[in-house]
């Protein structure tokens, strides 16, 4: 359990791995520590946003990739050809360069 560090604090952190238990703890509404009954609530962390890096996108990860090569985080060509260092950035879901997309967003 990792408290707040505040001698008065009424919120602890637990991470329970039987999903039994952590099934039973919830239904219950209650869990008994140190012979103390202190109701729950369940915690729902913020969702996960998968980010490829061989492709660079959003929704799925590297393992799953079906993308036939890696591609560049600036110019979004095959990483494996040429040099890359000086690329011209662009945008990764339509193409065009960064600096004109964001003039016409002015």
């Amino acid at each position: 359990m990792n408290a707040t560090g505040s001698v008065d604090s009424r919120h602890i952190r637990m991470d329970i791995y039987d999903k039994n238990k952590y099934n039973e703890i919830l239904n219950s509404g209650t869990i008994t520590i140190g012979g103390l009954l202190y109701d729950d609530d369940k915690y729902l962390r913020a969702r996960k946003i998968l980010i490829c890096t061989k492709f660079n996108a959003v929704e799925h990860s590297r393992k799953v990739c079906r993308f036939n090569y890696e591609r560049c985080r600036r110019c979004v060509d095959d990483r494996s050809n040429g040099d890359h260092k000086q690329c011209i950035i662009m945008c990764h879901h339509c193409g065009v360069q960064r600096m004109k997309k964001l003039q016409k967003m002015i």
